[in-house]
């Protein structure tokens, strides 16, 4: 209390005295309010009219059974007929197909093979009953023979007006028109067997879609391609010693062994190796 006893006298000198009594006004109130008890709080009324409806709706059921009236004996039917929990299920109706089998074709008949018509045979006037005709024997197969790799087919001679060139097929390190008189001989392929490389052994001159090496006038080799033509001059090929040209026509050449028909092969003529 000393406390409040000083800070009351320093206010009542300080001409703070209403100050004071308003302290002391508070100190007396502040106790008694707490010491009264706070008025309970009244509970919050529950509707009756609400407790009464669910009370009614848990009360009343949700299906109600129906007594049957007098004299029905019938029973009603709700939603449809009643069905019997322990009755078997229906059976399913067939149903019908509407597709039409179709009939399977009947076999068509092998034609019988016709009679002979020899003296056994059974036309009228025959002596016995008739035969069949006896099968055909099955085509024999071509003869062929295979052309060696490295083969070129050519046509080769002197022009003429009247008649063609004969085609000759000749090989490797063969000549034409012959070894004894060679004016060409097959060296060898080039270009992927593209390309025949000839050799020339005579006094020759070329002309034509050859490729002549080193000069044309000159001429100590040739290269052809097939399609290609090529007129070579002989000097002094002839008997009398005058020149021979010849023309060359390289038609295939075979850069793998082929196998070809036996007649489709050219004669070589002569040609040798």
């Amino acid at each position: 209390m000393t406390v409040l006893t000083d800070t009351l006298r320093q206010l009542v000198r300080r001409r703070l005295w209403p100050v004071a009594l308003l302290l002391v006004a508070a100190l007396v109130a502040v106790p008694m309010t707490l010491a009264k008890s706070p008025d309970p709080v009244p509970p919050v009324p529950v509707a009756t009219t609400a407790k009464a409806g669910v009370a009614q709706n848990v009360a009343r059921p949700l299906v109600e059974l129906r007594e049957p009236a007098a004299g029905e004996t019938r029973r009603r039917r709700v939603l449809g007929a009643a069905k019997d929990p322990f009755e078997p299920a229906p059976l399913p109706k067939a149903k019908k197909s509407k597709k039409v089998s179709k009939a399977e074709p009947s076999p068509t008949p092998t034609p019988e093979a016709p009679a002979s018509s020899g003296p056994g045979s059974g036309a009228p006037g025959g002596s016995g009953g008739g035969t069949s005709a006896p099968p055909s024997a099955e085509p024999t197969p071509a003869p062929t023979v295979t052309i060696p790799k490295g083969s070129i087919k050519v046509r080769f001679g002197v022009p003429s007006d009247t008649s063609e060139l004969p085609e000759l097929l000749i090989g490797h390190l063969e000549a034409l028109p012959s070894s004894d008189a060679p004016v060409l001989v097959l060296e060898r392929l080039k270009d992927n067997g593209k390309t025949a490389v000839f050799s020339i052994p005579g006094d020759i001159t070329a002309v034509g879609d050859g490729k002549c090496q080193p000069t044309p006038d000159d001429c100590a080799s040739l290269e052809l391609r097939a399609g290609e033509t090529e007129f070579v001059t002989v000097k002094g090929g002839a008997d009398d010693g005058s020149d021979v040209q010849y023309q060359l026509d390289l038609v295939k050449i075979f850069a793998k062994a082929t196998e070809v028909p036996k007649d489709s092969v050219p004669v070589t003529d002569g040609a040798s190796s």
